[in-house]
């Protein structure tokens, strides 16, 4: 039985993917309309797409920033509108 056992076991771990998985953080990026020129550059520089986006009085946009990196991207987005976006974390850690 123990044999049988090992032998299906490691018959599974061949058959078995290994996938890597970045832990990541949510961001909520709110801004005036007349710096969305300058987010969508410094987003497009990172290759990073938002998650979702809302458009009220101000635009709102959900980042999924992979851990350990957040901060110079968050940094440089501020810095991009001249500090008139407001950043606030409101995710876990997910994979």
């Amino acid at each position: 039985l123990v044999r049988a056992y090992g032998k299906a076991a490691g018959e599974a771990l061949d058959l078995a993917t290994i996938r890597t998985i970045a832990l990541t953080r949510r961001f909520v990026v709110t801004y005036p309309y007349d710096c969305s020129k300058a987010i969508e550059g410094w987003l497009r520089t990172w290759e990073i797409q938002p998650t979702s986006s809302r458009f009220t009085e101000e635009v709102e946009i959900d980042l999924d920033l992979v851990e350990g990196t957040e901060r110079p991207i968050l940094d440089g987005l501020v810095e991009s509108t001249g500090n008139r976006a407001n950043v606030r974390e409101i995710g876990e850690n997910k994979p």
